[in-house]
C-alpha cells in the first residue's frame, strides 16, 4: 500500500498542506487498521520523488523535503506496527531522470516497467511464502 503524494501536495486554492503531517500519520494507522481487519498482508511502499525543478506550479506543488518527512512518518508507524517496508521512493531518486516523466510527477513507461518490477521483487517473498 501507499498513500502520500497528494496529501502532502500544496495547492494554492486550499491551504497550504492538503492533509498535515499529523493527520496523515493518523489517517494511515486507520487504513492500515481497515486493512488488517480484512486479513490482508500489509507492504508498505514509500511516496516516489518528484523533480522540484517541474510540476505543476500554478496548481500544484510537491516539495522532496515534504515527500522526506512524510516517508519519514509512514516508515515509523509501519516499523512500530510490524509491517514491512519498500523504499520504492529512494530506487526512484536513484534512476530519477530516466524513471519520471517529463511533468517531474508521474512515471515515465520506463519507470512504470522498472517500479512494477521492483514491486513483484518486494511482494513475492510475501506471496509465495510457504
Amino acid at each position: 500500500m501507499n498513500n502520500g503524494l497528494w496529501d502532502l501536495g500544496q495547492c494554492p486554492d486550499r491551504c497550504p498542506q492538503q492533509i498535515s503531517l499529523e493527520d496523515y500519520a493518523g489517517n494511515l494507522a486507520f487504513i492500515l487498521q481497515q486493512l488488517r481487519a480484512t486479513g490482508a498482508q500489509v507492504i508498505w511502499r514509500s511516496t516516489t520523488p518528484v523533480r522540484a525543478d517541474r510540476g505543476w506550479r500554478d496548481k500544484w506543488l510537491f516539495l522532496p523535503d515534504d515527500i522526506s518527512r512524510y516517508n519519514a512518518a509512514a516508515e515509523q508507524l509501519m516499523r512500530r506496527e510490524g509491517v514491512p517496508c519498500h523504499d520504492l521512493g529512494a530506487f526512484v531518486q536513484e534512476n530519477l531522470t530516466s524513471f519520471q516523466g517529463e511533468d517531474g510527477v508521474h512515471l515515465s513507461p520506463a519507470g512504470q516497467e522498472a517500479c512494477a518490477e521492483a514491486v513483484v521483487e518486494a511482494v513475492s517473498p510475501f506471496v509465495f511464502e510457504e
